[in-house]
């Protein structure tokens, strides 16, 4: 039953005889009016996946050619709901035979839909996809994949245009220039979806303009997502491209970073072909199910750090010993912190209250080594040792910095912390290292 006879007329009169007795067949059809999204010829351990804006309810058609084994799906579809989490449809069951090999099988179904962002993606294993088959292949072995088409051409349901967004910004940067390197500290306090836009200059695998999103990982940042993935045009020169995509944010503290070079950007000009159809060049994150109000967010500037700064010079006039409030006055302290260590406080305010935080640690304009934070009990923080907000701390070396801040606290609970590298610690930048290497809040005057 494998083996197969196909006739076609070449006489031109078949008359009214039909060849194609599939009536989803059409979703392969490169100018079919009514495709929404493919993601076809798929192949071994791929991921591909397409972001779908609903508008107002409908229904959308579903086709799947994938591999099942004993009831098992080897390569794997969904329909997934943002900012819900929900799987609205999952491909499963036997299916149809989709020729060549029985475990070829095929699903087509149709799934209604509420307004809201999709995504609908396919996932390949390791073996028998697109052009690696280990048994016969399907009869249209490029159909390996998953295709999302409309049952009506004015259906309200398109591919999301990332130039049209109607999702809460969170953070971000629209029009950047030459040589800047921007970084928005954003603070998250509960499980979070969002959207993330990045459009930038890259080319031949050469990034120039490009966005990047970290987690704040102890002391260091950990990768969450990049503009390292697929690309697509944005107009404009080749160079110019867009990447979107969607990222789970735990509670913790992250950074949306945008760096740029000398050229070819949205504040000098662009050269080429020109800049990309919209004018947005740069990056932006946006809240998926969240209320952007709930994050705390600070903008840094890093574009211009010191340049001419010797880090291990001394400095012939030494910042002096540190200038404590009264001990009477002390609400919370981390003191003589030592290496790879990550030390939390909890304390209450009963009532609204101004404090002094001091803290001493050891960061750069670029990596934070040995800081502190006032945080919530949620992982929220509400201020922590940067570059710009501290001075040089000691004439041992420039890394040494302290840290006076002055900030208002409403009654609650509140988490003092302090995290450190493996290396230079209490004692190694000068007597002031030694009285203090951690952080205090004062009660104000």
């Amino acid at each position: 039953a494998r083996w197969r006879l196909h006739v076609t007329p070449v006489d031109g009169e078949s008359g009214g005889v039909d060849w194609n007795d599939d009536p989803l067949d059409a979703l392969a059809e490169a100018d079919d009016p009514l495709s929404v999204w493919r993601g076809l010829g798929v192949r071994d351990d791929d991921h591909v996946e397409g972001l779908l804006e609903v508008r107002e309810p409908t229904r959308v058609a579903l086709r799947v050619v994938t591999e099942v084994v004993d009831g098992v799906v080897a390569d794997s579809a969904r329909l997934v709901r943002l900012g819900t989490g929900d799987a609205v449809w999952t491909v499963s069951g036997e299916g149809t035979w989709a020729g060549g090999s029985l475990k070829n099988r095929a699903f087509a179904d149709t799934v209604a839909l509420e307004p809201g962002l999709y995504r609908a993606s396919f996932d390949a294993d390791g073996s028998h996809a697109y052009d690696d088959w280990t048994a016969n292949p399907p009869d249209v072995p490029w159909r390996w994949g998953l295709s999302v088409r409309r049952l009506a051409p004015d259906a309200p349901v398109a591919l999301l245009d990332p130039t049209d967004l109607a999702f809460p910004r969170i953070a971000g940067f629209d029009c950047v220039g030459s040589d800047q390197d921007l970084e928005a500290r954003i603070s998250v306090p509960a499980p979070t979806e969002a959207l993330v836009v990045a459009v930038g200059e890259i080319t031949s695998g050469s990034f120039y303009d490009y966005a990047e999103l970290a987690w704040l990982d102890g002391a260091s940042w950990d990768e969450v997502w990049t503009m390292e993935g697929e690309t697509e045009y944005a107009g404009g020169d080749d160079k110019n491209r867009r990447a979107v995509g969607v990222v789970d944010l735990e509670p913790g503290t992250y950074r949306l970073r945008y760096r740029s070079d000398g050229s070819h950007d949205c504040e000098s000009g662009y050269n080429g072909r020109g800049g990309p159809t919209d004018p947005f060049w740069g990056a932006a994150l946006y809240a998926l199910d969240a209320d952007p109000a709930e994050f705390s967010v600070t903008v840094v500037d890093r574009s211009a750090p010191p340049t001419d700064l010797d880090l291990d010079a001394d400095f012939e006039d030494d910042p002096g010993p540190l200038d404590l409030p009264d001990a009477d006055r002390l609400v919370v302290a981390i003191d003589q912190v030592g290496d790879d260590e990550d030390r939390r406080e909890r304390f209450e305010i009963e009532a609204e209250t101004d404090v002094l935080v001091i803290a001493q640690g050891e960061l750069s304009s670029t990596t934070l080594y040995d800081v502190a934070s006032v945080e919530r009990p949620d992982g929220r923080v509400l201020w922590e040792m940067s570059w710009e907000g501290s001075e040089r701390g000691s004439a041992e070396s420039a890394l040494h910095r302290r840290a006076r801040a002055s900030l208002r606290l409403e009654p609650g609970t509140y988490v003092l912390r302090y995290r450190t590298d493996g290396s230079r610690s209490a004692g190694d930048f000068g007597p002031s290292s030694e009285e203090l290497w951690g952080v205090r809040v004062y009660r104000t005057e």
